[in-house]
């Protein structure tokens, strides 16, 4: 029934570098108590500190310029309800591993991922060595959001997944 697959910048189980379940209870209590607006700005003032943030992201802030950006960011996050919020967090953290039925997947997949995601790069690899007919594609210069950051790499990776998925 599914004729093709991507999985992008996801993981087979709980991700065991920069994500902490207790981080998203920390940021969901904040919002109880304030907003999401203010967890937002909180996480802005320090986001130059960011040790999990890539290289691309940072990047794009450069070449959207900072407004623009943080515009974009604040859509994202306070569109989010904190029930949402802190149950990515604890599903990162904790999910069920699925990798032992990764084989079950029987169609083309292509396994995509920024160069600069290193939470995702190990998993990634793992769900191209477990699934069959699958392409790795590591976008180069890309990081958590390829599509945005490397629009062009990002393209063409699923460009050819779709013409290979279509045989042709």
């Amino acid at each position: 029934r599914v004729a093709s697959l991507v999985l992008m910048d996801t993981a087979p189980g709980p991700l065991s570098e920069g994500v902490s379940r207790a981080i998203f209870e920390k940021g969901a209590q904040i919002a109880r108590a304030t907003s999401m607006q203010k967890l937002h700005e909180i996480l802005r003032a320090r986001a130059g500190d960011d040790k999990f943030r890539t290289e691309a992201d940072r990047r794009l802030e450069r070449e959207w310029g900072a407004e623009r950006y943080w515009a974009r960011q604040q859509m994202r996050f306070t569109s989010m309800d904190v029930e949402a919020f802190e149950r990515l967090g604890s599903e990162l953290a904790e999910q069920q591993p699925v990798t032992a039925r990764l084989d079950e997947i029987r169609c083309p997949t292509l396994v995509l991922v920024g160069e600069t995601d290193a939470p995702f790069i190990a998993p990634s690899r793992a769900m191209h060595a477990a699934i069959a007919d699958s392409r790795l594609a590591l976008i180069p210069g890309g990081g958590h959001s390829p599509q945005i950051e490397t629009p062009g790499p990002w393209i063409d990776a699923i460009s050819a997944h779709l013409l290979r998925a279509r045989g042709g």
